[in-house]
């Protein structure tokens, strides 16, 4: 009960603050965010907190989006001092909260998987940006003119002009707030990387606003870099904050995007950071797609040459690995070595404890394989209980004494079943490469092959040259 209580609160608690940050938000953007002369915001961010908060939370949200939204709208529609200001709001109110419920349903819908992949940016685009926002839109615009807030005609501008501001908070918002799903340990040289593009970004959007426009369109290569080279979220607090700086100095005076009039003014500077915006969500999310193909590649390509149970590398990973050796040696006129090892007796121990007992040999087996190992030798797992070593620029009798040394190492070896210590040992096949004597791998395994059966034949627990 203590836990479905403390878990009550918690979520009581987040969504509190999400309902606070709804409305500094829109506040933020009637007050910082809006272009004269009717003062309409460029950037409408609570439509992405609204969705995050809905996804979170589900419909528990809603009570708290609709009171947030009404105590930010309520002061600029009881301006006009009627008595159905409240009723009006209160219908926004609603809009508001219905968008947010759209878009998350949507989202649902058409991306189950969440904003992952480049594909994805067109479905996130249609269906979870325009189509809530324009019913968002369908909704506020009749309810303004029946209101008396505005006038028939300035509604189809208006109701344009909704759908891009509050689609743009969705495009601006949600994928910041995925970014931080999984926060992963900062690298100092690249958190400075990312630090030094967004005051170069910054700095740009200054200066374009102060002395020269076309430093505008440098903006795109940083942010672009940003997005294939930096972390996902300093990419989208980027974005955020260098698009709220283009907005606020927008407020101000419009800078790079003056036309003849506001409308024309508003529709430049809305294009230029819808075009942004995409650019950067498309580059991370086409940069997340490759980075997931070279890993996805990499997980292949070391379990197609690695067994999985020891970790070791299989026999794909080491005849091309010996050949290669075997050209360095004759190359070079150094020697090398190889040995097969075989853990004797292996199906008995297996019959008698079972395969999961086996299996443990075979692992703690390979774990001192390799700790007996130096750095430049390389094992691998042939198949079954057999094992293969190669030992570069190590004749045959160093090879024996390292051999000789994991011997006694073996013997060592406590492996505990059910109270009961299982012992083995193993069996010792090695040769020393002499160009002359073998002419491919194939044959220098063969021979290291029957100088192992050999071991076995005369006793096992023994190594033979």
């Amino acid at each position: 009960m203590n836990d479905v209580g403390l878990l009550y609160r918690y979520r009581l608690a987040w969504l509190i603050a999400g309902t606070i940050i709804y409305y500094l938000s829109a506040h933020l953007a009637m007050s910082t965010f809006s272009l004269g002369p009717d003062n309409i915001a460029l950037v409408w961010l609570p439509s992405g907190i609204g969705l995050v908060m809905v996804k979170c939370y589900g419909w528990r949200a809603l009570p708290f989006i609709f009171i947030a939204s009404y105590g930010a709208n309520l002061p600029g529609m009881d301006a006009l001092g009627s008595v159905t200001s409240y009723f009006h709001t209160a219908i926004s109110a609603g809009a508001n909260t219905l968008e947010s419920f759209v878009a998350y349903q949507l989202l649902r819908r058409y991306l189950p998987h969440d904003l992952k992949r480049f594909t994805d940016i067109i479905p996130f685009l249609l269906a979870v940006c325009l189509i809530p926002t324009a019913i968002n839109a369908s909704i506020l615009t009749p309810n303004l003119i029946w209101g008396g807030y505005i006038t028939v005609a300035e509604a189809l501008p208006l109701w344009g002009m909704l759908i891009l501001t509050n689609s743009l908070g969705i495009l601006i918002v949600y994928p910041l707030s995925t970014a931080f799903n999984r926060i992963e340990p900062v690298d100092s040289g690249q958190l400075l990387r990312c630090l030094s593009l967004f005051i170069i970004c910054l700095g740009m959007v200054w200066l374009a606003f102060s002395m020269f426009r076309g430093f505008i369109f440098l903006l795109f290569p940083a942010l672009l870099f940003l997005a294939v080279q930096g972390r996902r979220e300093t990419v989208y607090i980027t974005l955020a904050l260098t698009i709220s700086f283009i907005v606020v100095l927008a407020a101000q005076h419009p800078g790079p995007f003056a036309m003849a009039d506001a409308g024309s003014t508003r529709l430049l500077l809305l294009a230029y950071l819808y075009t942004i915006t995409i650019s950067v969500l498309g580059s991370e999310l086409h940069q997340r797609d490759l980075m997931s193909e070279t890993s996805a590649k990499k997980s292949w390509r070391y379990k197609a040459n690695h067994d999985p149970l020891t970790g070791l590398g299989n026999r794909l990973l080491f005849m091309p690995l010996l050949e290669n050796e075997m050209k360095r040696a004759e190359r070079m006129e150094r020697p090398f070595s190889l040995a097969l090892i075989d853990i004797d007796n292996f199906k008995q121990i297996n019959d008698q404890y079972g395969h999961m007992s086996g299996d443990s040999i075979l692992q703690e087996f390979s774990q001192l394989l390799l700790n007996s190992l130096r750095d430049i030798d390389v094992a691998a797992r042939m198949g079954g209980d057999e094992f293969a070593v190669l030992f570069p620029e190590s004749p045959a009798t160093e090879a024996e004494n390292a051999l000789k040394r994991l011997r006694e190492k073996v013997e060592e070896l406590d492996i505990r079943v059910k109270d009961t210590q299982i012992t083995f040992t193993i069996s010792v096949g090695l040769a020393e490469f002499s160009p002359d004597r073998f002419d491919s791998a194939d044959s220098l395994l063969s021979q290291v092959d029957q100088l192992l059966y050999e071991a076995k034949r005369r006793g096992r627990d023994r190594i033979h040259l």
